[in-house]
Formats: structure tokens, sequence, C-alpha cells
């Protein structure tokens, strides 16, 4: 795969499965707050970028079974056109989403 994104964030939201109306494909629709830091008259400054997502089929199920709001994941995805889209709008769908368990320290 050419395009390919790899994003690590939490999740802004639990997971709702849905059923395309023509196909009936299984899907569901997130976003991830990817934590970013820029640079402002020389200071870092820490920003927050929020990334709307797409999973189908089992990837879409499996998600939804384990992950929830807050969960710390990493998202493999690759960047597609909006589809009937007259801009060039593109869309982050994800081929894969792993939980990412952070370590404490006691």
């Amino acid at each position: 795969m050419n395009n390919e994104v790899k994003l690590t964030g939490n999740l802004t939201k639990d997971f709702e499965v849905k059923k395309g109306k023509e196909k009936g494909t299984i899907y569901t629709i997130n976003t991830l707050a990817v934590n970013d830091t820029e640079s402002v008259k020389g200071k870092e400054v820490k920003k927050t970028v929020f990334i709307n997502f797409v999973l189908f089929g089992k990837v879409a199920e499996s998600a939804a079974a384990v992950m929830k709001k807050g969960s710390f994941v990493k998202a493999f995805a690759s960047l597609e056109n909006v589809k009937g889209s007259k801009k060039n709008e593109l869309t982050v769908k994800i081929h894969s989403l792993k939980p990412i368990v952070k370590k404490t320290t006691v």
C-alpha cells in the first residue's frame, strides 16, 4: 500500500456499528484525538488534532466489541477520496486498529 497513514491517539466516543442501506456493509465512524506539538514564536505548543475515520466489516465489529471512548490506539490507515464530492475531500479508512496499553509506574 503506497498511501499508508499511521496514527496514535485516543478515541473520542464509543463505537456505534451501522449497516449500509444499499449493500448492507457493516461500518462505524469515530474520531481520533491525536496530540501534536508545533513551534509558535520559538516555543513548543501542545495541541490536539481531531481526525474523523471509518472502519468496515470485521474490523468495525471487533473494534466496537473491545474499544471504548478514551481507549489509546494505534491505527494503520489510508487516505481516500470522498465518493461523490466535487471538492478534493479525503476520508481516513482504517485497515487495522490496535489498543495500546499504557505502562504505569508504581
